[in-house]
């Protein structure tokens, strides 16, 4: 069995994340009237885990670059709490074996800007290494596995139950949240309507002390794993989420929306933000092509933060969550593509994705908050904006 071994920023991925943000349950800092706080909760990409050791470094935006002239280290539970004056401010966050990210947020008067900000680690998990799932693929099956954790503590739990509907599928989280699930999967190499496809499925975590979470619309790869990370809500009750592949939906269903006034993003802060990368060389173009290609450099930014939990369309989100923009890619590709599509069509989509979403950062939806966005954010997750639910594929071929 082979990969598909594409740039990085074209692997395919699907992670899934139940979002389960409890503000109110975090340490909270009352802010002067000509100033506002920051909160943010630093948290692994790959697992969920929070990150306990991250370093913040900061200083406000102004026409040079960020000169980062303050730090402070994360409180115990993960948090960064600060009071800031009015303003446009640079972050950078580093934590010992992950890469580091940049990111800005805009703090107006009275608020409180709240953010998950997810590292990348610079090794995976041991269950996420390559070799060690290739060797636990099999054919005309998919392997769903991933983490669970506390929605609050972002700490592994234990015990919890998960099935696949379709299969019947069950397993229990371990002391490290992990679990395994294989299913049944059909190729989907040459769909290409919604009719053509097959059923989607239904994933349920139940746990004591925490509310179950089912998602649907779960869309199965054979020779594939696909990696879920759920966070679970403490309490009694249900949450329910759905996954959209636009692929799979009527075109009639898509949100036709004109783009918003935005406000633009400053330069200096475009470039200091920015990643310097090479362009993507085509499968198939020829030598001399493949040259001229290869030498051409872009600047992009090296993250983004994603708005989820939207009440009016692409306004309204009430959680943000801060991503490296390879990171974004690798997760959301499935939502707009399907995996099993051939090479050519998933690096043109890989450039497509990237492309939408480095523009959002460059024109934020919301770059303060108002009225119209409890939080801040440059996209959105849904259909009005670019699908993403942090989710990661590796097919076999």
């Amino acid at each position: 069995m082979r990969y598909l071994r594409i740039p990085a920023y074209c692997y395919l991925v699907f992670f899934l994340t139940i979002s389960a943000v409890f503000w109110g349950q975090q340490p909270k800092q009352a802010a002067a009237p000509s100033s506002g706080s920051i909160d943010f909760q630093i948290l692994d990409s790959a697992t969920g885990y929070v990150v306990t050791s991250a370093t913040i470094k900061w200083d406000a935006v102004g026409k040079a670059a960020p000169a980062l002239s303050h730090s402070a280290l994360l409180s115990q539970g993960g948090h960064f709490v600060k009071q800031l004056s009015a303003g446009e401010y640079a972050f950078e966050i580093s934590a010992p074996g992950y890469q580091p990210m940049r990111t800005h947020f805009g703090v107006a008067e009275g608020s409180i800007v709240r953010a998950n900000i997810n590292l990348d680690p610079v090794s995976p998990p041991q269950e996420l290494r390559e070799d060690v799932v290739a060797s636990e693929l099999r054919d005309g099956f998919e392997l769903v596995h991933g983490y669970v954790v506390d929605g609050v503590t972002h700490r592994p739990v234990v015990g919890v139950q998960l099935r696949l509907k379709e299969s019947g599928a069950r397993a229990t989280s371990d002391a490290r949240g992990y679990f395994q699930l294989y299913t049944g999967a059909v190729s989907t190499a040459d769909a290409s309507r919604p009719e053509d496809f097959p059923a989607t499925d239904t994933l349920t975590a139940i746990a004591s002390g925490y509310k179950t979470q089912t998602v649907t619309g779960l869309l199965h790869v054979p020779g594939s794993d696909s990696v879920a990370r759920i966070e679970m809500t403490p309490g009694a009750g249900a949450i329910h989420q759905q996954i959209d592949h636009r692929p799979l939906m009527p075109p009639s269903s898509v949100p036709d929306v004109p783009p918003s006034t935005r406000s633009v993003l400053a330069k200096s802060l475009q470039n200091w933000l920015g990643a310097s990368g090479e362009a993507m060389v085509p499968h198939g173009q020829r030598p001399e092509q493949a040259a001229a290609t290869a030498m051409a450099t872009v600047t992009l930014p090296s993250s983004i933060r994603v708005g989820s939990n939207c009440t009016n369309g692409r306004h309204g989100c009430t959680t943000t969550n801060t991503y490296s923009l390879e990171t974004y890619v690798q997760d959301g590709l499935d939502n707009e593509w399907i995996s099993s599509w051939n090479r050519n069509s998933l690096e043109a989509g890989a450039v497509a994705y990237r492309s939408y979403g480095a523009w959002y950062v460059a024109n934020p939806i919301c770059s303060t908050t108002s009225s119209s966005c409890p939080v801040v954010y440059d996209i959105c997750n849904s259909t009005y904006c670019q699908v993403y639910l942090q989710q990661h594929i590796l097919p076999g071929f």
